[in-house]
């Protein structure tokens, strides 16, 4: 399990060097606490 969790976390920090902005606050990849992770993508709507 523990092995399983880290490398999810290895490849979330993979994606967010990819690309974030700035992958140490990231926006588009956020941890969501005590549930993993969610993909916010940005408004494109205009």
């Amino acid at each position: 399990k523990e092995v399983m969790r880290d490398t999810i976390n290895s490849a979330i920090r993979r994606l967010r060097e990819e690309i974030e902005p700035d992958p140490d606050h990231p926006t588009y990849i956020q941890t969501v606490r005590g549930s993993g992770y969610k993909l916010v993508l940005p408004d494109v709507s205009s």
